[in-house]
């Protein structure tokens, strides 16, 4: 992982965190969050909720669990100004370095 960029991972804990995730969620992909899908996903095995930063700025992210044995990336994300700058690789290496270490092998 480049130094620049810093992982964090998202913990939702209330209505209000849910709402604020739910807004910036809704401004990146053409679907809207629905809560219970996202409190469905939030319950399975290995469920990862990630930001990517860089300088304390949102640049990208992904959403990963466990499901019948596979990873499952739910969402990856890159904002656009970070495009084409190698960013999704990374977080793609991200993801795929969690699965296996958690024993996941194959991915959906």
């Amino acid at each position: 992982m480049p130094e620049n960029i810093k992982i964090q991972e998202l913990k939702i804990t209330s209505d209000h965190e849910f709402m604020e995730y739910k807004a910036m969620y809704d401004e990146i992909f053409v679907t809207a969050l629905d809560k219970n899908a996202f409190e469905e996903q939030e319950n399975r095995a290995h469920f990862k909720n990630v930001s990517f930063m860089i300088d304390g700025k949102l640049v990208g992210g992904c959403t990963v669990f466990e499901e019948d044995g596979f990873g499952y990336v739910e969402t990856v994300f890159v904002l656009s100004e970070m495009r084409g700058k190698g960013l999704s690789k990374i977080i793609m290496n991200y993801i795929f370095d969690y699965f296996r270490t958690n024993g996941l092998n194959k991915t959906k």
